[in-house]
């Protein structure tokens, strides 16, 4: 067997361990997403949406960070763990004028307090009022410059063990993503 095959199969083994390790670190858009919904954000299509209920991502997701692995509950966390923000970065560019709806709850240690989210120069607010119901919240957005990235910051991300000390949970929660859904227009 030559070496640059010797090389290759050692590229792939490093991938593939890599990906059992570190699930959710730097998650890219896996190749099986459901190709219906692969479009771009500049497309005819008026909305673009992310179902956090689903494993995977639309193949519009170039890249997820800060978030958990998928739960049967219907989502994910937000984990600080893996990343200090949620950050969704798109394979083309936002629209300049849109509605980011933004279906989600929080732990504890994180109601009635601001969560933060960033789109380029934008930034915007929200405040979750009850533990873990999932509730909907509706951003008007206007980017002044190009934009492919929309980052979600929790306000106070804990360990379920420090709240509950009989949990074996040891990752930084924040909120309990559902949906984000890009509405075009404001």
């Amino acid at each position: 067997m030559n070496t640059s095959r010797v090389f290759v199969r050692q590229m792939l083994l490093v991938s593939a361990i890599t990906a059992l390790l570190l699930p959710g670190c730097a998650e890219k858009t896996p190749p099986d997403v459901d190709d219906a919904r692969n479009v771009s954000a500049t497309d005819t299509n008026p909305d673009l949406e992310i179902d956090f209920s689903k494993e995977g991502y639309p193949s519009f997701v170039k890249e997820i960070q800060g978030l958990s692995i998928w739960e049967d509950w219907g989502g994910r966390f937000t984990d600080a763990n893996l990343a200090p923000t949620a950050r969704i970065q798109f394979h083309d560019p936002l629209p300049s004028k849109f509605t980011l709806v933004i279906t989600t709850g929080a732990s504890v240690p994180n109601l009635n307090m601001p969560v933060k989210v960033r789109i380029g120069a934008v930034e915007k607010e929200f405040v979750v009022q009850e533990e873990w119901k999932a509730q909907t919240y509706r951003l008007p957005i206007e980017l002044s410059s190009s934009a492919d990235v929309i980052e979600i910051v929790p306000p106070n991300p804990r360990t379920p063990s420090s709240i509950d000390p009989s949990s074996p949970d040891g990752r930084k929660l924040g909120l309990s993503l559902r949906s984000i859904r890009i509405e075009k227009g404001v």
